[in-house]
């Protein structure tokens, strides 16, 4: 069991069955689909969830479990929500000042404490300001601000960025970088920049359970599941290794680089979408991989276009101009070959 923060806890009622560990000086960055478990993950933490069995420790000392529950006010955790939900009858100073001074601090040094506090999110010139005067993005600055004026043991962020607009959300997520070296803190997001720029440490939670943990590097470079593979932006098809270089996905083999594989076990391809080129009849040069499959989807993105094809029931996705598209005139049904040279296509132990 971990010194620091261990989890072994389970929710029945909601499927969710988590075995975490945390160490005191790592950002963690928590992914997965709606519903996966993310916002029940850090109620358990924080104490607002309490779990049917299981346990949740820190420093050794229970604090959900067989033996009792600790209350959420009675954990050094802050929990900072999408939404900043300040108190409006506190002006901004007082609404980060009021974390300390819950905890025995008298008013001057709590209110000394929050101004530094607010320094540090870059929104101390709104020391006087009433909440209902702050926009979203310097509403959220202030929420943080007030979660980490307690110097949380652990700070507990859900989705931070969601509400904002996109216009000042890069600035906070410099400023919070920042703020959080050296802290313990577990952040969801849906947000891969947030991910990159933030986390040390990533976890993808599906169904109610971890499905990969590892640097954040590592879990992008070999994405293990099709929400994951999506996330990071890359295509997944899984299969069965028939040569060290070699996944057998149906009845079509994938050729690619890494590895080396072993016979007969499980594997799994990745490939960038701008990597895929689609054809109406066999290409010329015979490339090492020609799938077969038929256009399931076709959608705008931004300057691309996103072309989903299924293959073998699974489903590859090519980025094309949109020339490209009129050019080959796709439609959904239209039956295709999509080509990938084999140095584009990265592949993985299952």
């Amino acid at each position: 069991m971990s010194e620091f923060l261990s989890l072994d806890a389970q929710v029945e009622v909601r499927g969710f069955d988590v075995q975490l560990e945390l160490r005191p000086d790592e950002i963690v960055a928590l992914v997965g689909p709606n519903g996966a478990g993310k916002s029940t993950l850090l109620n358990v933490i924080a104490g607002a969830l309490r779990p049917s069995t299981g346990t949740v420790t820190f420093r050794g000392d229970e604090l959900s479990g067989p033996g009792g529950h600790v209350p959420p006010h009675r954990r050094h955790f802050s929990l900072v929500a999408q939404q900043a939900l300040l108190f409006p009858h506190l002006d901004v100073l007082d609404n980060v000042a009021f974390g300390p001074r819950s905890r025995g601090m008298a008013k001057g040094p709590a209110r000394d404490r929050a101004l530094r506090e607010l320094g540090s999110t870059a929104v101390a010139e709104l020391a006087d300001r009433r909440t209902n005067q702050l926009s979203g993005g310097q509403a959220q600055r202030v929420s943080i601000a007030r979660a980490l004026a307690i110097d949380p043991d652990v700070l507990l962020l859900d989705e931070p960025f969601a509400a904002l607009d996109v216009s000042v959300t890069p600035e906070l997520r410099r400023l919070l970088r920042e703020r959080l070296r050296g802290q313990a803190a577990l952040i969801t997001t849906h947000d891969l920049l947030d991910v990159v720029t933030l986390a040390d440490r990533m976890i993808v939670i599906e169904s109610g359970r971890i499905v990969t943990d590892g640097p954040v590097a590592e879990v992008c470079a070999a994405p293990n599941t099709p929400f994951l593979a999506e996330f990071v932006g890359v295509n997944l098809l899984t299969g069965t290794a028939v040569g060290s270089e070699t996944v057998q996905i149906g009845t079509q083999a994938v050729v690619g680089i890494g590895g080396p594989l072993t016979l007969g076990a499980g594997a799994r391809a990745t490939i960038p979408p701008n990597a895929v080129a689609l054809h109406l009849t066999q290409p010329e040069g015979s490339p090492r991989n020609a799938l077969h499959g038929s256009v399931a989807l076709i959608e705008s993105r931004g300057s691309l276009v996103a072309v989903t094809v299924g293959i073998e029931g699974q489903r590859l996705r090519a980025d094309l101009t949109p020339g490209a598209v009129a050019e080959l005139g796709l439609v959904p049904g239209l039956p295709v070959i999509a080509s990938i040279k084999a140095t584009q296509i990265q592949l993985h132990p299952a």
